[in-house]
């Protein structure tokens, strides 16, 4: 019996057109995706630490800033889950904690 290695998921966030994802993993706390039924638009939630405040001052997002993502697992071509547009900006804390909600 062969044992395989697990699947690992992969990501990737473009912001205005620049791929981000090495600057934004190490803050990340979750990402969720949520592909709608028809008649309504995906949307995408990005919660990131704040621990240092990054987010809250020179990395300030605002409201129709658009963000690209694709997913997938390891080893597999990424899958283009749309162009979002950043609808509401939450901070949080303590523990400061950043939310970004996006639609397509």
């Amino acid at each position: 019996m062969s044992l395989s290695s697990p699947r690992t998921a992969r990501w990737q966030i473009t912001y205005a057109g620049a791929d981000i994802t090495a600057e934004v993993a190490p803050w990340l706390i979750s990402l969720r995706y949520t592909d709608n039924l028809h008649g309504k638009s995906d949307d995408l939630e990005l919660t990131l630490s704040n621990i240092d405040g990054r987010w809250s001052q020179g990395w300030y997002p605002r409201h129709g800033d658009r963000v690209e993502l694709a997913f997938g697992w390891s080893g597999m071509p990424l899958q283009e889950a749309g162009i979002f547009e950043v609808a509401e900006i939450e901070i949080t804390g303590p523990p400061d904690v950043i939310a970004l909600e996006m639609a397509l």
